[in-house]
C-alpha cells in the first residue's frame, strides 16, 4: 500500500544522483584549490538543514516519505548550486562547456582513469549491498535491518577520518606532479597513520558502548545491530591503515592493476555470506568473512604500490602499524576496563573522555615524529592567539 510513495521517492533519489553528478567537478576544483573552508561550510549547512527540515517534518500534515524525499532533492539541489556558483564567480578553469575545448586524448585519459574508479566504487558496493541481498535473502528483512544501521553508524563516525583524507590529498598530488616522490610517500604514510588514528579516537569507544550508542539513537535497537556495527567499525579501521596508498596511487595515474587487484577481493564477502548462511553458522561469521576481505585488501595495497614506486615496506610498517600499536592499544585497555568496572548511565560518556584522552596524549608522543610534533604545536598556538585575541 505504500509502492505509489515509493516509486515517487525511488525517481527522486534518481534525480539526485543526476544532480550530485553535476556538483561533483565544482567540488573537485574546490579541493584541488585546497579551499576546503568552503566545502565545509557547505557540508555543515548540509548537516542542519537536514536535522531541521526533518524536525519539521512532524508538523507535515502532506506524506511524510514523499515529503521527506523532496526535502533532501531540495538540499542537494542547494549544494549543486553553492558549489557551481561560488566556483564560476572565483575560479577561470569553471567554464560553460565548449566543443572546441575538448581534447580527445585528455578524454580518452579520463574516461580509462574514471572507469577503473567506478570498478573500485563496484566492488565496495558490490560487497556492501550483495551481503545485504543474502541476508535478505537467507535470513529476512529484520536482520537486514540491523546490517544497514551497522553500515549507518560506520558513515556517521567516519566523517572524521574523511574530512582529514579530502584536505591531504590535494597535497599529496601536487607533490606527485612536482616529482618530489619522496614526498609523496610521506604524505600517504601520514594519512594512513593519521586517518587511522582520527577514526579510532571515536570508533574504539563506540565499539565498547555499542549498545548505549544504538539506544540512544534508536530507542529499540533491533538484534544483531551491535553485531553489524563493530563488524563495519573494524572493516573501516584496517581499510584506513593503508587507504594512503590508494591516494598515491591515484596521484601516481597508473591505477588498473592496482585497482583490480587490491578491490576484487572485497567481492568474496558475497559468496562467504552465502555458504555460511546456507550452513547454518552463527552470524559473527559473516563477520570474519567481511572483515577478512578487506584485511586481503588491505595487505595487498603495499606490495602493488611497492611495484610503482620504491619505499621500504619496513619502514611503512614502522610508521603506520608499529608507532600507532600502543596508543590503541592503550585506548583499548581503557575502555575495557571501564567498561567492565562501571554500570551506570553516564558510563559512555566516561569511556569517550578517557578513552580520547588516552590515544591522543599517546598519539601525540609516541605516533608522531619531532617535525609533526612541532606542526601540532604550531596549529594549536594559532588557535590560542586566535582565542586570546
Amino acid at each position: 500500500n505504500r509502492i505509489g510513495a515509493a516509486r515517487i521517492v525511488y525517481r527522486v533519489v534518481i534525480s539526485m544522483v543526476f544532480v550530485a553528478l553535476l556538483a561533483a567537478p565544482f567540488r573537485a576544483v574546490l579541493i584541488s584549490r585546497e579551499n576546503i573552508v568552503y566545502i565545509s561550510v557547505i557540508d555543515v549547512l548540509d548537516g542542519v538543514f537536514k536535522l531541521v527540515f526533518v524536525y519539521l517534518l512532524t508538523y507535515c500534515t502532506f506524506d511524510n516519505l514523499i515529503a521527506y524525499g523532496c526535502i533532501m532533492m531540495g538540499i542537494t539541489l542547494f549544494n549543486m548550486l553553492s558549489f557551481a556558483i561560488y566556483g564560476m564567480v572565483k575560479y577561470d578553469e569553471c567554464i560553460l562547456p565548449k566543443m572546441q575545448l575538448v581534447d580527445r586524448k585528455s578524454v580518452r585519459g579520463l574516461l580509462s582513469f574514471s572507469g577503473w574508479v567506478m570498478y573500485s566504487s563496484f566492488c565496495v558496493i558490490g560487497r556492501t549491498q550483495g551481503v545485504a541481498i543474502v541476508l535478505n535473502k537467507v535470513m529476512g528483512t529484520v536482520v537486514n535491518a540491523a546490517y544497514g544501521i551497522g553500515g549507518s553508524l560506520q558513515g556517521y563516525i567516519s566523517f572524521v577520518s574523511s574530512s582529514f583524507t579530502t584536505s591531504i590529498s590535494p597535497q599529496l598530488m601536487k607533490a606527485k606532479g612536482a616529482g618530489n616522490l619522496k614526498h609523496m610517500i610521506y604524505l600517504a604514510f601520514f594519512q594512513c597513520k593519521i586517518s587511522f588514528l582520527l577514526f579510532a579516537f571515536l570508533a574504539i569507544p563506540s565499539m565498547f558502548e555499542m549498545d548505549r550508542l544504538l539506544s540512544l539513537w534508536l530507542g529499540k535497537v533491533p538484534e544483531n545491530a551491535r553485531l553489524f556495527g563493530i563488524m563495519f567499525l573494524l572493516n573501516m579501521l584496517f581499510d584506513l591503515l593503508t587507504s594512503g596508498l590508494g591516494t598515491a596511487n591515484s596521484a601516481i595515474g597508473k591505477i588498473r592493476n592496482f585497482t583490480i587487484v587490491v578491490n576484487t577481493p572485497k567481492l568474496l564477502a558475497v559468496p562467504l555470506t552465502w555458504i555460511v548462511l546456507k550452513n547454518g553458522c552463527p552470524l559473527y561469521f559473516v563477520g570474519l568473512g567481511f572483515v577478512g576481505s578487506e584485511v586481503v585488501s588491505m595487505i595487498l595495497r603495499v606490495p602493488m604500490l611497492k611495484k610503482l614506486t620504491d619505499f621500504s615496506i619496513r619502514e611503512f610498517i614502522y610508521y603506520t602499524f608499529i608507532k600507532t600499536l600502543i596508543p590503541v592499544g592503550v585506548s583499548i585497555l581503557v575502555c575495557y576496563t571501564i567498561t567492565q568496572s562501571f554500570d551506570a548511565n553516564w558510563r559512555f560518556l566516561l569511556t569517550y573522555i578517557s578513552s580520547g584522552i588516552a590515544l591522543l596524549t599517546l598519539s601525540y608522543f609516541l605516533s608522531l615524529t619531532k617535525e609533526e610534533q612541532l606542526k601540532v604545536n604550531s596549529i594549536m598556538n594559532s588557535i590560542k592567539n586566535k582565542i586570546v585575541r
